[in-house]
């Protein structure tokens, strides 16, 4: 799926950091970086990588522009690599 490809790109997951972390676990982590989050780009990112939905669509949600919703996404994805990091999900 595009949506995920974009997330696994960016945070670049390895088989090392597959096998140090499970599911459950990866959960916490994400649950906890959502919840950092303002809710505008909570909503943003669960709406693209939760329910799949185009970036025109979460434009016209959140009465963004499509450029806007690429930029903020691209942004809280970086955030999520840092926040990996800094959680030893990535060495």
């Amino acid at each position: 799926n595009i949506s995920i490809d974009e997330i696994n790109e960016s945070i670049n997951f390895s088989e090392n950091a597959e096998t140090r972390i499970n599911e459950i676990e990866l959960a916490e982590l994400l649950n906890r970086f959502l919840e950092s989050l303002d809710k505008e780009k909570r909503v943003i990112f669960i709406r693209r990588y939760w329910y799949f939905d185009a970036y025109s669509d979460i434009a016209k949600r959140c009465s963004l522009t499509e450029d806007n919703v690429r930029m903020i996404l691209m942004r809280i994805r970086k955030k999520l690599r840092e926040f990996l990091i800094k959680n030893e999900v990535f060495r």
